[in-house]
């Protein structure tokens, strides 16, 4: 789908998780979507998941709270590429680079990247906001696997990962771009 403007969608394997409160808001003169989600403690593995050439693509104004991706050896496959479910609470991109600007990630959980996992992706990232993110691994805020990110006017805090790279880790070929 390329260009889309957002993708949202509950990716569970618990048919009784639902989302706690979807609201759009007005904050500072931009209109935000927030999904919120309830027994956090079940799967909703992704809420936003992109695989692959987004052309324009952007995740704008959302916020993502309460996401669980972690302790799950599933995978599925999207174009022939192998997701892993255990990855990326709130954001997961394969191959795909969107504009992600105003966003929130907050209380999200995974095995890498609670809040947003890159896997050979180079989103452009600005006013992002992401904290209180847990990874049972590594990069709890973000992680980056041979992946580049720009990172523009954004703050990653207060995460907590158990074994590298609480806020942000960078894997393999990856080249974090902070302005």
């Amino acid at each position: 789908l390329p260009s889309s403007q957002l993708y949202y969608d509950l990716m569970t394997s618990d048919k009784n998780l639902k989302v706690l409160e979807e609201k759009t808001f007005e904050q500072n003169g931009r209109f935000g979507f927030a999904a919120i989600i309830e027994n956090s403690e079940e799967n909703a593995y992704h809420v936003v998941l992109a695989v692959g050439n987004l052309g324009l693509a952007r995740i704008d104004g959302v916020t993502i709270e309460g996401a669980n991706a972690k302790n799950s050896n599933k995978t599925i496959s999207v174009d022939s590429k192998t997701i892993s479910l255990s990855n990326g609470g709130g954001i997961a991109l394969y191959d795909a680079s969107p504009v992600i600007q105003y966003v929130t990630l907050k209380n999200n959980s995974a095995t890498n990247g609670a809040g947003l996992f890159n896997n050979n992706s180079s989103p452009k990232i600005s006013n992002v906001l992401a904290y209180n993110n847990i990874a049972a691994m590594e990069g709890a805020g973000i992680y980056n696997l041979n992946s580049s990110p720009l990172v523009l006017n954004s703050t990653i805090a207060s995460n907590r990962a158990f074994q590298s790279g609480a806020g942000i880790k960078n894997v393999g070929t990856s080249q974090m771009k902070l302005h």
